[in-house]
């Protein structure tokens, strides 16, 4: 299942976001023009049998993003590191596909820290790069471009009297197109019916300056190129292989410029045989994960409770009982896990984040703010506008935590804790955030 949220970034935007949930490799799609940020649909399967989560967002001006004119390629960095810092991802691969893999490209370019291998499909050169940038192209494409070149007035005038143009397409393009990459033409036709905003910005993007040198990008990053690509000539894709340290060229002489996507497994095959490690890996938790969770649950729940809730509690919370519940509770838990083992957990009840713990030697580590993300998406695929958790009053350390997070202290109350003699009133501080519901 994919998720859309609208993320709010600051500064009045919001860009929508395309989640598929936990897997072992965040890998962030970055879409091409005019498209939608959603995951391709073709990879999902395999992309779920090889532990990989799909992560995409539509750029600004495409669907509920919000415009952001003057934008150049390399912008997409910083969009793209908003949305794995709400999501609580710090490491992940980035793949894109037409205008998408220039974008792709420029992350891996500017987050060195973050992105840890690129796949980039039917890719277009920065334009002052290559002598005749437009030999090989369509020649409805070519004139897209050249008034994309002439400024936003002459590429609106363009874009107003401009008809789709099936030449720009070869016979393999069509016939992906007509088989299980139709997919193309669902998400192009949804870009296509909103405003205009979001295609004049990507081709104004594509010939002004980029704002980062390919020759810059130093994790492992792969091009896939068609030797009879009509959109983004084959001489693009030799170009930029050539300018990046660290590149790979896969050329494929009989394809264009969608047809390449027939190796899209591959290419998923590729992304994991390159990715380094991406940080705590989340799954459901499992049946056997149960000791584990008990023995963090029991040190943490001491560690942030001892003195700060009523003696009954204490008295009630025996060693035992949480090697009780802990399998009970399977179903409501995440766990994170490091190196294999578990790391920490998660469990969501609703609109609650009831329980966040994470064994002392990973605290300080980014587990608990990946959890907690996790536990916010959570909570928005269950239909909440808002989520909300019980803090110990006298917790400080984990007040600290959730304010830093953005989670905002609403007050006390009383907090009925669960016993074997019934529940416990415990004075705690509420703490609540605005998440967006499942669409």
């Amino acid at each position: 299942m994919v998720i859309e949220n609208d993320l709010a970034v600051g500064g009045g935007r919001v860009l929508r976001v395309y989640d598929t949930g936990p897997a072992d490799l965040p890998v962030v799609w970055l879409h091409g023009t005019p498209n939608l940020g959603e995951p391709p649909e073709p990879l999902l399967p395999a992309a779920a049998a090889r532990g990989i989560r799909w992560i995409g967002y539509d750029r600004p001006g495409y669907g509920s993003s919000t415009p952001r004119p003057g934008r150049d390629v390399g912008s997409a960095a910083d969009d793209v590191r908003l949305i794995a810092d709400a999501l609580g991802i710090e490491r992940f691969a980035v793949m894109g596909h037409s205008g998408g893999a220039s974008h792709a490209l420029a992350c891996a370019a500017r987050l060195p820290d973050r992105v840890i291998a690129a796949a980039c499909l039917a890719t277009i050169a920065p334009r002052p790069e290559i002598a005749d940038w437009y030999a090989g192209m369509a020649p409805s494409g070519a004139a897209r471009l050249r008034a994309a070149a002439a400024g936003r007035a002459a590429l609106t005038a363009h874009l107003a009297s401009a008809e789709f143009d099936p030449d720009e397409f070869t016979v393999a393009d069509h016939a992906a197109l007509s088989g299980r990459w139709s997919w193309f033409g669902t998400v192009a036709g949804k870009a296509e019916a909103g405003p205009a905003d979001g295609m004049l910005d990507d081709e104004l993007a594509y010939v002004a300056p980029w704002g980062f040198d390919p020759a810059d990008v130093t994790v492992p990053v792969l091009f896939v190129h068609g030797g009879e690509d009509r959109i983004a000539p084959r001489a693009h894709g030799e170009w930029l292989a050539g300018r990046c340290p660290t590149a790979q060229l896969w050329l494929r002489p009989d394809d264009g410029h969608l047809s390449v996507m027939a190796v899209g497994e591959a290419v998923l095959d590729w992304l994991r045989a390159n990715a380094g490690p991406t940080g705590p890996v989340l799954r459901p938790a499992r049946p056997e994960d149960a000791d584990a969770i008990a023995a963090i649950w029991y040190h943490g729940w001491r560690d942030g409770h001892l003195g700060h809730v009523p003696d009954e509690l204490v008295a009630a919370r025996t060693k035992e009982s949480f090697w009780e519940r802990a399998p009970q509770r399977i179903g409501d838990t995440t766990v994170a896990t490091v190196d294999g083992a578990v790391a920490g957990f998660v469990m969501v009840v609703g609109d609650e984040v009831e329980q966040v713990y994470v064994a002392a030697e990973h605290r300080g580590t980014g587990v608990a703010g990946v959890l907690l993300a996790e536990a916010e998406r959570v909570v928005a695929a269950g239909g909440h506008g808002r989520a909300w958790l019980a803090v110990a009053t006298g917790n400080a350390r984990a007040r600290r935590f959730y304010e830093r997070h953005g989670w905002v202290d609403e007050g006390p109350m009383d907090y009925p804790a669960a016993s074997a003699q019934g529940p416990v009133r415990v004075p705690v501080r509420r703490y609540a955030k605005p998440v967006i519901g499942a669409l």
